[in-house]
């Protein structure tokens, strides 16, 4: 492939950076819309309004007179007759604006519908939760500030980056989870085949059911419906197997020693294994404990 070609790929737009710019398109029809005045009935009337009120007053006047055979100037019929077409007048601008408030929701609808393969899961749903939220709104204004909100999460929105490789501390969590998931299942199944009934918690069984009935991992680069429910387990759940009293009498008294302190350690862990798993930076002070801690279980585990 030639430079020439070379150079044309890289300055194409992403999808994503044509939904943006279709996004800023809609941005500015809604601030046009959102700068014209709302339609809404006078405060009071202007002196136009009371001069074209007494014109209306007097035709409808002198209708009533030739109907009624009766002259009688300043009908009130004459006045109910104009405020009636005024308030129509109103009543179609407003369904009008709103029309045209619901038009701008479709169109961004439809626009991130096209692009729900660039855009993650969670946030397309929010989104288009919120288009349903301003299309079924009543007033165009309140249309147009949700729309307007929609808008600005597309021009603000980037996907979660995930890393292309395994950090180290992310490899060192993983080899320590392993290596406790490793020993919890062999140590159970080794007392019953049927341990996950019958030696888990209730409420850790109930967790990982559902993490698993929703495809949530901890881990964004291990989903998969096949997993078994033990990969849905939190660290804190860990020390709920591992210490519960007959798992700990039967089990693991003899790897781990401690129960309390093995408590401590993973429940520091835990909050390590959100950081890392969503990408954030550890402080030193996270790393060293990850890096002891994880020294020291895995010679317990590993011997």
């Amino acid at each position: 492939m030639s430079n020439d070609c070379l150079r044309s790929a890289e300055s194409m737009p992403s999808p994503l950076d044509d939904l943006k710019s279709r996004a800023t398109g809609l941005k500015v029809k809604l601030a046009r819309m959102q700068q014209e005045p709302a339609v809404a009935p006078p405060a009071s009337p202007t002196a136009w309004d009371v001069l074209v009120e007494e014109a209306g007053t007097a035709i409808g006047g002198a209708l009533t007179s030739d109907f009624f055979g009766r002259s009688r100037p300043g009908s009130r019929a004459g006045r109910a007759l104009f405020r009636q077409q005024r308030l129509a007048q109103q009543r179609q601008a407003a369904l009008t604006r709103r029309t045209g408030a619901v038009a701008i929701v479709a169109r961004l609808r439809a626009e991130v519908e096209g692009s729900r393969d660039h855009l993650d899961e969670r946030f397309r749903r929010s989104l288009m939760g919120l288009l349903a939220e301003a299309e079924n709104a009543h007033r165009a204004d309140t249309i147009l500030r949700r729309t307007g909100e929609a808008v600005d999460r597309v021009l603000s929105y980037a996907p979660r980056v995930t890393p292309q490789g395994p950090s180290e501390d992310y490899a060192l969590l993983k080899r320590l989870e392993e290596a406790v998931r490793g020993r919890i299942v062999r140590s159970l199944s080794a007392l019953t085949p049927d341990w996950w009934i019958q030696r888990v918690p209730p409420d850790v069984r109930s967790n990982a059911e559902r993490r698993k009935t929703t495809r949530r991992s901890m881990w964004p680069w291990h989903e998969g419906p096949d997993l078994p429910l033990i990969h849905y387990v939190d660290f804190a759940d860990y020390s709920k197997i591992i210490c519960r009293k007959d798992n700990w009498r039967e089990a693991f008294a003899d790897t781990f020693r401690d129960s309390e302190l093995l408590r401590a350690k993973l429940r520091e862990l835990e909050t390590i294994r959100n950081d890392v798993a969503h990408t954030r930076e550890l402080t030193g002070t996270s790393r060293e404990k990850l890096r002891v801690y994880s020294r020291d279980l895995l010679n317990l585990i590993e011997g």
